[in-house]
């Protein structure tokens, strides 16, 4: 890892707010060092995903406010002070510099970009698990599964999500039953539809790929389509709503269907190892760290729950670094408790 890098001068270029003579000396760079240029290539897919504007930030302003909170950490570290009375407050620890500069790095982008991005280390993919007569499908908390199923159908289960097969699947009826996210990749069978029952909705497909939410407690069921297309309707009503690739349906509490165009990246990130957040509330966010990771997260400060936060996490990052991240963004610390997390002011 480079130790003198100038994250300012990546969020201004792939930001589009360099000048001619900086964006030809970091492409210079680019060209010279692989390592330099991949580091350029995922702050450019942190600021694709944010969808930012160029011109909506001040860089240098951003980078100046994260060094100053880094060298008062370190002061603080140096002198022995600390705001804790009782308990140890964790904050970004001074590790190692390279450590350092990895935080810095990714709040940097985020404050630029409303995004924090950590590089995907390792992402792997399982092989399917045959569906033999199995009747229902579970990924537990902190889990990732696909399955194969009897028709060639794949399904990959999104961590604290379970699929109940119609007894009928194997024999004609395609019919499934949701609960959480999953991503399906149908084989197609214009003779036998495949049909998706979640909350009080069916999403009915011939063949095509798309992913489904749909947790306890969610007021919305979404549906994101990658490929093909989906047809998305309420139990109650005859109307059914089409739903094409980079589109999302959804059908709300208050019992409305609609369809409107979206980044997918902020909502298959998983499907890559990725944790994506997408202008989400620290309540929800802590809901999805507690799915993925199998722990516990709390917020000790209800004035705190509604901070908002865009983030990109590969998932095989310690987790230690992605909650210093969190914390230094929305400007939090957190307490650690054998198995348990809470977010504090």
């Amino acid at each position: 890892m480079h130790k003198n890098i100038e994250w300012a001068e990546i969020a201004r270029y792939v930001s589009g707010n360099s000048s001619i003579e900086e964006s030809k000396r970091l492409k210079n760079k680019m060209e010279s060092d692989e390592t330099y240029k991949k580091l350029v290539e995922e702050a450019r897919m942190a600021w694709n995903i944010s969808g930012k504007k160029a011109g909506a930030w001040n860089m240098d302003k951003a980078w100046d406010d994260v060094r100053q909170r880094l060298e008062d950490m370190d002061e603080m570290e140096a002198t022995g002070k600390s705001r804790t009375v009782n308990k140890m407050k964790s904050r970004p620890n001074k590790r190692s510099l390279n450590y350092m500069i990895r935080v810095a790095a990714v709040v940097v982008i985020s404050a630029a970009t409303g995004i924090l991005l950590y590089r995907p280390d390792v992402t792997t993919s399982s092989k399917p698990q045959q569906e033999q007569v199995q009747k229902e499908l579970v990924a537990k908390k902190g889990e990732q599964k696909r399955f194969q199923l009897s028709d060639g159908t794949l399904i990959t289960l999104a961590a604290d999500s379970k699929i109940r097969l119609s007894p009928q699947y194997q024999a004609g009826s395609r019919e499934v039953y949701l609960e959480g996210e999953a991503f399906f990749d149908v084989a197609s069978n214009p003779d036998r539809p495949f049909k998706v029952h979640v909350g009080e909705t069916t999403t009915e497909v011939v063949g095509t790929q798309f992913n489904i939410i749909f947790y306890p407690g969610d007021e919305d069921v979404r549906v994101v389509v990658v490929e093909g297309s989906v047809g998305l309707q309420a139990h109650e009503s005859d109307k059914q709503v089409l739903i094409k690739p980079g589109e999302l349906g959804k059908y709300s509490a208050d019992h409305l269907l609609t369809v409107q165009k979206v980044n997918l990246n902020n909502y298959m990130g998983w499907m890559d190892g990725k944790l994506v957040f997408d202008n989400q509330p620290l309540s929800k966010v802590v809901i999805r760290l507690e799915r993925w990771y199998g722990l516990s997260f709390n917020i000790e400060d209800t004035a705190i729950k509604e901070r908002k936060l865009t983030a990109a996490f590969n998932l095989r990052q310690p987790l230690e670094e992605v909650l210093d991240a969190i914390a230094i963004s929305l400007d939090l610390t957190y307490v650690k408790n054998d198995r348990s997390f809470t977010f504090q002011q």
